[in-house]
């Protein structure tokens, strides 16, 4: 009762005038009344109406992680907690679901290069067999999600929420602020990363590298 799941159809790629509609599946996590709520000190418990938009991290991690990590958060105290399933990944029909399958040894190796490699293999294998069944991989980009967010809010009739990105979710909420900032109350942007086009995301590794070496070092 207290959470629920949806579809919302949008357009595969707004970029191109005939392109198919896809189904992405969205989470809402209902505010409740805290159990120890005084009423005689802060009045009748109400629900606000606007509500919280959460942006996961990843790109591509599955909503049910953070359905089990965020319902007993304190936001719920007032507001109703929603979370979007990017397109492509879990029941946003996911374009490759079978991706962890593709050779388990080929990753089991001690040589990192090696490492890297299999996986190029395998996010190749996945493109080319989605590609075969008509997926438009040109349309998976953070454009297109933050424009799924919009097309969510409007869905449910929201004048405007507040926006809660995390890690890719920062990304996300960047780009989302430029395409629908009528729709935005409030933002909070955390575990940031830059948007701008010269800095790469999978560059996150070099950073975790030197303060894991910096760790390292001082531990010894």
């Amino acid at each position: 009762g207290e959470i629920s799941c949806g579809l919302v159809s949008v357009p595969e790629n707004r970029e191109e005038a005939r392109t198919r509609e896809i189904q992405l599946h969205y989470v809402k996590i209902a505010a409740r009344e805290p159990d120890d709520w005084d009423a005689e000190e802060k009045g009748e418990w109400s629900r606000r109406d606007d509500p919280i938009i959460y942006l996961s991290g990843g790109p591509g991690a599955q909503a049910t992680g953070y359905v089990e990590r965020l319902k007993d958060h304190g936001v719920r105290d007032h507001r109703d907690l929603y979370i979007l399933e990017q397109r492509g990944v879990g029941y946003s029909q996911d374009f490759c679901p079978l991706y962890a399958l593709f050779d388990p040894s080929a990753s089991d190796t001690d040589d990192f290069l090696a490492y890297q490699r299999a996986g190029i293999e395998a996010t190749e294998d996945c493109f080319a067999k989605a590609a075969a069944r008509g997926v438009d991989l040109s349309a998976y980009n953070t454009i297109e999600n933050a424009r799924d967010v919009k097309a969510l809010r409007r869905a449910l009739g929201h004048q405007q929420w507040n926006v809660w990105g995390i890690s890719y979710g920062s990304i996300l909420g960047q780009a989302y602020l430029r395409e629908d900032p009528e729709g935005v109350r409030a933002a909070v942007i955390d575990a940031i990363v830059p948007i701008q086009q010269e800095v790469l995301f999978q560059r996150i590794g070099k950073s975790y590298q030197l303060a894991l070496d910096q760790l390292l070092g001082a531990c010894a």
